[in-house]
């Protein structure tokens, strides 16, 4: 049962990603690094490298100069508790073994 609500929060999550990503992409990328997470801790590192470079993405092209975190928590995802950027989302998924350097450069 805990599986089902689960999956249905990561595909809530997975619409609402896609439905911000060109109208608000800042949003986006918080939604992105909170699917990554999820992901990761579910064991499905190739999903979760995925939203990881996707928020990663973001952050880079859309963040500016904003770093805070505008989400305390998104699906059960602890957003980080003050500043969040592109390279915050690369030190959480080393918790779960994964490292992403740059786009070609992934390590699980």
């Amino acid at each position: 049962m805990i599986e089902k609500v689960e999956e249905f929060s990561r595909d809530i999550l997975k619409n609402k990603f896609e439905s911000s990503k060109n109208v608000n992409p800042r949003e986006a990328a918080e939604l992105a690094y909170a699917l990554s997470i999820l992901y990761a801790k579910r064991g499905d590192r190739s999903e979760a490298v995925h939203f990881a470079r996707e928020s990663i993405t973001l952050f880079d092209t859309h963040g500016g100069d904003d770093y805070f975190v505008h989400h305390a928590n998104i699906a059960g995802v602890s957003m980080p508790s003050t500043f969040i950027h592109s390279d915050v989302v690369r030190e959480h998924l080393k918790f779960f073994g994964i490292t992403i350097e740059n786009e070609e450069n992934v390590t699980v």
